[in-house]
C-alpha cells in the first residue's frame, strides 16, 4: 500500500465523492476509481458503500481512515525530523495532555515554549492517559502530560508535581457536614476515581489495603464525575487542584486523609529524545 494511495483515499472521504476528489487531485475519475479498487483488492475488504450520491465508509473504511490519518501525520513528522540540522528548525510539535493532568501546569510550560520559540507551532491533543500512551508508542505524539508514568525501558519521564486528592460530595450526602474524611470511611459509598489501570496509584491502594468501595466508577471526563457526584450517594475523588464547575450550593469539598498522592508527569519515547529536548529545556527547574 503506497502513501499516495492513502492520500487519494482520504481525499475521497473528505470530498464525499470520487468525482470531486478527482478534481482536487487533478486526475481523471476512472484513474482514481482504479486506484481505490486496487487498494480494496489488496486489503481484501470493501471500503465504501456505493450506490448513493454521497460515498459513505464501511466499518473497515472507518478503521482505515483512522490509521491513514495517523500514517500521513507520521510521514510528515519524519520528513521534518530528517531535514533538521539543529533544534531551531523544529517547526511543529505534537503534545498530548491527559484530562487528568493539571491544566495550569501544562499551560505554563506551553506558554514558555511559545515565548522562547515563536516559530514553532504546537498541536495539543487532550485524551485519557491510555490513549495518549498509545499515540506516543505509535510515534504520533512527541510527548504527553500524564497522570501515570508509562512503564517500559524505552520510555522516559520527569515528575512535574504532586498533589493531595480531595473529595467532593453533594450537600445532601451524609458526609457533607464533615471537614475531612478518609478512603477507609469512603469505602461505604460508591466512588468515582480517575484511574484504576494496572500500576496506577489508585489500583495499588485498593489492592494493597483490600478496602475496595461498595461501588466504583472510573471516569476521565470531569463533567461526568461532577454530575454523578450530585446523586447524594457517590463521592468524587480527584486532585485538589481540580475546579468543580457546579455552584457552591451543590457540592462540598472534603480533605482526604491517607489517600495516594496525585502526580503529574511529562513522558516521551527515548527514541524521540533529540526532538523532545527542545521542549524539555523549557521546564521550570
Amino acid at each position: 500500500m503506497e502513501i499516495r494511495v492513502l492520500n487519494y483515499f482520504l481525499t475521497v472521504v473528505k470530498e464525499g465523492s470520487i468525482t470531486k476528489a478527482a478534481d482536487v487531485l487533478h486526475m481523471t475519475q476512472p484513474t482514481l476509481s482504479r486506484q481505490l479498487s486496487a487498494m480494496e483488492e489488496e486489503l481484501g475488504v470493501k471500503l465504501f458503500k456505493r450506490g448513493s450520491r454521497k460515498i459513505t465508509l464501511t466499518e473497515q473504511g472507518i478503521q482505515l481512515k483512522k490509521r491513514a490519518e495517523e500514517i500521513l501525520q507520521l510521514v510528515e513528522k519524519t520528513k521534518e525530523e530528517v531535514s533538521l540540522f539543529d533544534e531551531q528548525q523544529i517547526r511543529h510539535l505534537m503534545i498530548g495532555c491527559s484530562v487528568q493532568f493539571n491544566p495550569e501546569q501544562a499551560g505554563r510550560m506551553i506558554n514558555k515554549l511559545m515565548d522562547n520559540y515563536p516559530y514553532t507551532s504546537i498541536e495539543m491533543i487532550e485524551e485519557c492517559d491510555e490513549v495518549l500512551a498509545e499515540k506516543i508508542e505509535a510515534g504520533i505524539l512527541d510527548g504527553a502530560f500524564l497522570q501515570e508514568r508509562i512503564n517500559g525501558a524505552k520510555y522516559d519521564s520527569i515528575e512535574i508535581y504532586r498533589h493531595n486528592p480531595a473529595a467532593w460530595v453533594n450537600k445532601g450526602h451524609p458526609l457533607a457536614d464533615s471537614k475531612e474524611t478518609s478512603l477507609e470511611e469512603l469505602s461505604a459509598y460508591p466512588l468515582i476515581v480517575p484511574s484504576l489501570k494496572e500500576g496506577s496509584s489508585w489500583a495499588k491502594h485498593f489492592k494493597g489495603k483490600g478496602n475496595r468501595p461498595r461501588g466504583l466508577l472510573v471516569a476521565s471526563h470531569s463533567l461526568a464525575r461532577e454530575v454523578l457526584a450530585r446523586n447524594k450517594k457517590a463521592v468524587m475523588v480527584w486532585p485538589s487542584w481540580h475546579t468543580v464547575s457546579s455552584s457552591p450550593s451543590e457540592l462540598e469539598e472534603l480533605s482526604l486523609n491517607g489517600s495516594p498522592e496525585s502526580c503529574g508527569y511529562f513522558c516521551w519515547n527515548k527514541d524521540n529524545s533529540n526532538r523532545i529536548n527542545l521542549f524539555l529545556k523549557n521546564f521550570e527547574q
